[in-house]
């Protein structure tokens, strides 16, 4: 998408809209603007006059924007916003609460796990980029494109205005909604504490980022929080079958609704090991850090807007091979820098393999 383009649909007749809006590249370095596809926020009929919020977009100009519309279209009062609820910390999900705290006074309701997260992440943005920098240094950060790196953590926090009280919710909470209630499921790996929110009496399911229509949502390994997310998410996909969601229609995050989410589950969870399997062959062809194999997939992609993106992913694939046994870690000295190296299980173990 080149430009801002925002809209306000309504997907269950009479009480559940789509606000679907542009996201524009978080770290973009340059003045001009980009947009990577689009996030989708919720706004359902609650009880009586009173609306519930899923998910908030980004805090920017297209965010307040598109908030401005949908308060405009549907004729939404700070009083009658009833609840905010956020199925992640990530900022394209939770970057305008902070705005819904000052405009709704609502309550804004978010996992625990997730809530701490969130608060690695913004409370202070000089310490989260020093900490960010400190991590990917040891998995072999070094060179000019660590500037860029650099320059991308520092600008993350722009997308988000941050709110100072979020209550944690998990599996026992129920939210009334116009006809029933919502209730919560926590899916672990793409975030520690990604929900999805289940509302059985329309036969629908707000998905979050857990299943996407035409993509696959992104796991990384951060500084803080779950040591091995690949495996979690894995093992969270894998166990959706027990849940009785095989006949709900699915509101994802990004996207448009999609029917049979069972099927999308079995694709994500392959999706997932196929990476890992990619990321194995990189290691076997020459690649032992996350570092190198992350530049080599910003060289074979042409763009190097998304190189932190990639090295977190380089980080939670390498970490998950490591932790199931294909390559083991080798930690290394250059420069008064300790380095984590990976090699396949076939390699000779030297001296400080892990």
């Amino acid at each position: 998408m080149s430009e801002s383009v925002i809209k306000l649909k309504e997907v269950v007749k009479g009480k559940v809209w789509r606000l679907k809006m542009p996201m524009e590249i978080a770290g973009t370095t340059r003045g001009d603007v980009r947009f990577s596809g689009s996030v989708n926020s919720y706004i359902v009929k609650g009880r009586g006059s009173n609306w519930v919020i899923i998910d908030t977009g980004f805090y920017n100009e297209t965010g307040k924007n598109a908030w401005t519309t949908a308060v405009r279209e549907l004729g939404l009062k700070p009083e009658n916003i009833e609840t905010v609820i956020l199925t992640h910390y990530h900022s394209d999900h939770t970057g305008m609460s902070g705005w819904f705290e000052e405009w709704a006074y609502a309550p804004v309701y978010m996992h625990s796990l997730d809530i701490q997260s969130y608060y690695h992440e913004w409370d202070s943005m000089d310490e989260n980029v020093r900490c960010i920098m400190e991590q990917l240094r040891m998995y072999g950060m070094t060179g000019d494109l660590a500037k860029e790196v650099h320059s991308q953590s520092c600008l993350r926090g722009a997308f988000v205005k941050k709110r100072q009280k979020i209550l944690a919710m998990d599996e026992n909470c129920r939210f009334p909604v116009c006809a029933g209630e919502l209730r919560v499921l926590h899916v672990p790996g793409h975030t520690d504490g990604q929900c999805i929110l289940i509302w059985p009496e329309e036969h629908i399911m707000f998905s979050g980022d857990l299943l996407l229509p035409a993509s696959f949502a992104p796991i990384g390994l951060h500084f803080f929080g779950d040591r091995n997310p690949v495996k979690t998410a894995v093992h969270t996909l894998s166990v959706l079958p027990e849940y009785d969601i095989s006949q709900l229609t699915v509101l994802p995050g990004h996207g448009w609704a999609f029917e049979r989410p069972l099927d999308r589950a079995v694709d994500t969870r392959n999706h997932y090991l196929k990476k890992a399997d990619a990321y194995y062959q990189k290691c076997e062809m020459g690649f032992h850090s996350a570092w190198e194999i992350a530049v080599e997939y910003v060289k074979e992609r042409g763009d190097a807007s998304g190189v932190r993106s990639v090295m977190w992913e380089s980080m939670a694939y390498l970490e998950y091979l490591c932790q199931g046994g294909q390559v083991f870690r080798k930690t290394v000295k250059e420069g008064g820098q300790t380095r984590f190296m990976y090699y396949p299980v076939n390699h000779h173990r030297g001296a400080g393999s892990e």
